[in-house]
């Protein structure tokens, strides 16, 4: 018999940020793999422990930087990985990484050099950010700090979207390695690159695949 499965804290639907899942709703109709994440994340509870809501196996979809590994967009907004360096300990690949992290976010968030969309309500903008994680844990993240809009109004929604897609993502990357993901958390990140031409995480993609490559290159 399947559990039910109950919102023990709100949290916004990945697939459509427009909606809210209240404490207490029943979400048992959600997927097995979608349970399980967020069960890790501590947004819902099974009334009892079933096979399908558990907490292992975590994993989601996105892009890496890395020569191995999937190369697809993940739903709602955008999403770069980098994955850990070889010959680097634990600790300095998690600063390394959130070194490089910081450099993305402040790319992808400068208007004249990474992100050259016009901010209507600061949202998509305010949504760029990263975290390191590894073995789902978030080991460091940015402040995903809100950017005001045309009329002046800071856009509350992208810091919180962001964020939530971030650590989701990180509950998909797989185990035992240290990951870095560079997200565009609002679910039009990705039209407003390829519909409308304009730079949203592409130029921090690029930057992070050059250092990584460098990187690489000094190893040999």
């Amino acid at each position: 018999m399947k559990a039910k499965v109950i919102v023990i804290k709100e949290f916004r639907d990945v697939y459509n940020f427009s909606l809210v899942h209240k404490e207490g709703e029943d979400v048992s109709n959600f997927d097995s793999k979608r349970i399980k994440r967020l069960v890790s994340l501590g947004y819902v509870k099974a009334e009892t422990s079933p096979e399908n809501a558990t907490t292992k196996g975590k994993g989601r979809k996105g892009t890496t930087i890395k020569g191995k590994g999937n190369d697809k967009l993940p739903e709602g907004g955008e999403g770069t990985l980098g994955q850990e360096p070889n010959g680097k300990g634990e600790e300095s690949v998690a600063e390394w990484l959130t070194i490089l992290g910081k450099e993305c976010v402040a790319l992808a968030r400068n208007q004249s050099l990474g992100g050259n969309y016009i901010d209507q309500t600061g949202n998509l903008r305010g949504s760029i950010g990263f975290v390191v994680s590894k073995n789902g844990e978030i080991l460091s993240s940015s402040n995903f700090e809100p950017v005001a809009g045309k009329d002046s109004r800071q856009g509350t929604d992208g810091p919180i979207m962001g964020r939530q897609f971030a650590e989701q993502l990180a509950t998909e990357q797989p185990l035992e390695l240290t990951s870095l993901i560079v997200v565009a958390g609002m679910n039009y990140a990705t039209y407003v690159e390829v519909v409308d031409n304009k730079i949203v995480l592409a130029s921090a993609r690029l930057y992070a695949t050059d250092i990584v490559s460098n990187m690489k290159r000094r190893q040999r």
